[in-house]
Order: structure tokens, then C-alpha cells, then sequence
């Protein structure tokens, strides 16, 4: 194996690293901070985790086909990093913002990037 194959599947699991780390944690936080209330908590507060359900279906799909994963978490980050800020104008401040916009949607752009380079490599040097 050369050491270009080697790069791009360094690239490639670096990438379903962060992707899979970013989707679970925030499954988990939004299953999580219903759990005041033990399980019952946490079963009443399931339907807030559904966008954690996207999030891991999102990491699956770059999993299988690296090429739209990539571009379904770019698209997924672009949308937080936008529209998150929006939602919250005023209830939150500056600071607790930008902690939510860097945690939340910064991850999923690095991963989908580094997908659509691992996917470009693969299709330039024929790397399995």
C-alpha cells in the first residue's frame, strides 16, 4: 500500500471519527437533559433527541457513500451555523451562541469536508 492509499484512509477515518464522536454526543445530550426525571424523564423527553436521529442516520450515510455523507454534513453544519443563531437572537448570550455554533456545527463541517477529500482521493488515485 503506498503511502497516498495510507493518507486517504487516514483522512477517512479521521473524518467517521468525528462525525460518529459529534452524532453521538448530542443523542446522548439530547436524551440526557431529560434525565432529571430518571427514565421517565428521559422517555418524555425522547422526541428531542430526533435530531440526533438525523445526525447518526447523516454519519451512516457518509459511512456507506462518502461523497454525499460529505455533502449532507456540510449542509447540516451551514444550516446550524445560520440558522441556530436566529432561533436564539436575544434569549442567549453572544458568548453562549458561539459556543453552540462552534460545538454543534463546526464538527460536522470538518468531518464533511475531509469526507468529500477522502472520496476525491479515492476517485484520483483508484485507492480501494
Amino acid at each position: 500500500m503506498t503511502s497516498t492509499n495510507l493518507v486517504t484512509k487516514r483522512i477517512s477515518r479521521v473524518a467517521r471519527v468525528l462525525a460518529l464522536v459529534w452524532a453521538c454526543w448530542w443523542t446522548f445530550f439530547m436524551l440526557a437533559s431529560g434525565a432529571g426525571g430518571g427514565f421517565k424523564g428521559v422517555l418524555t423527553n425522547a422526541p428531542n433527541a430526533l435530531p440526533g436521529l438525523v445526525f447518526l442516520i447523516s454519519v451512516a450515510i457518509a459511512w456507506k457513500w462518502e461523497a454525499v455523507g460529505g455533502i449532507v454534513l456540510m449542509v447540516e453544519s451551514l444550516l446550524i451555523l445560520i440558522v441556530y443563531p436566529l432561533f436564539v437572537r436575544g434569549e442567549l448570550p453572544l458568548s453562549g451562541i458561539i459556543f453552540v455554533m462552534l460545538t454543534l456545527g463546526l464538527l460536522p463541517l470538518v468531518a464533511g469536508i475531509l469526507f468529500l477529500v477522502s472520496w476525491q482521493r479515492t476517485r484520483r488515485l483508484g485507492a480501494p
